[in-house]
């Protein structure tokens, strides 16, 4: 890259553990010029339908790409927007529960984790930034098939130098050579 942005290092990776999570969710294949507005539209939508539907949006939005995305392949991605409450679905006009909208309670899960600030948002920051975190996940357990991303700040742009993203690899932890006691990050 040309500008003063660096790449993350395996040791700015750590973990977390994510106790289970109420999500709303679309779900498409998408092209890689077409994930970016896929994201922001979902993203929109969801935290709207939330909030209409009796609910409250609890965290940052978060992707899933279920498969690969790019090189001729329509990826599968899911938008998830976490929420607290019981969202109210009705018969009246604009209270139907719309067919492509899955609610869910995500297990709570273990995963690596890397913060990215709004300077460092860009396809090869992030493809390196996967590449450590399913490696972080890889030398402590079994990692899951897919990364997470996440985007901050919920309404709005980030500032430069603020944090913007986090790129996510869950796993199960079988690190026996740190207790499970000493993983709680």
């Amino acid at each position: 890259m040309s500008d003063a942005v660096s790449l993350p290092v395996l040791a700015d990776v750590t973990h977390r553990t994510v106790p289970p999570q109420q999500l709303a969710t679309v779900a498409s294949r998408v092209d890689l010029e077409d994930v970016t507005a896929f994201v922001a539209e979902a993203a929109g939508t969801l935290a709207a339908l939330v909030r209409a539907h009796g609910g409250r949006v609890v965290g940052p939005c978060m992707v899933v790409y279920h498969g690969p995305v790019g090189g001729g392949n329509r990826g599968p991605v899911e938008v998830c927007v976490p929420y607290s409450g019981e969202l109210q679905f009705g018969e009246e006009e604009g209270q139907d529960r719309p067919h492509d909208l899955n609610l869910y309670v995500a297990p709570a899960r273990t995963e690596a984790y890397l913060t990215l600030r709004a300077d460092q948002v860009n396809p090869q920051v992030a493809a390196e930034a996967s590449r450590l975190t399913r490696a972080y996940a890889q030398a402590n357990g079994d990692p899951a098939s897919y990364p997470r991303e996440f985007y901050y700040p919920q309404d709005g742009q980030p500032e430069p130098g603020q944090i913007a993203a986090e790129v996510s690899w869950p796993f199960d932890w079988k690190n026996q050579l740190r207790p499970v006691s000493e993983h709680q990050a």
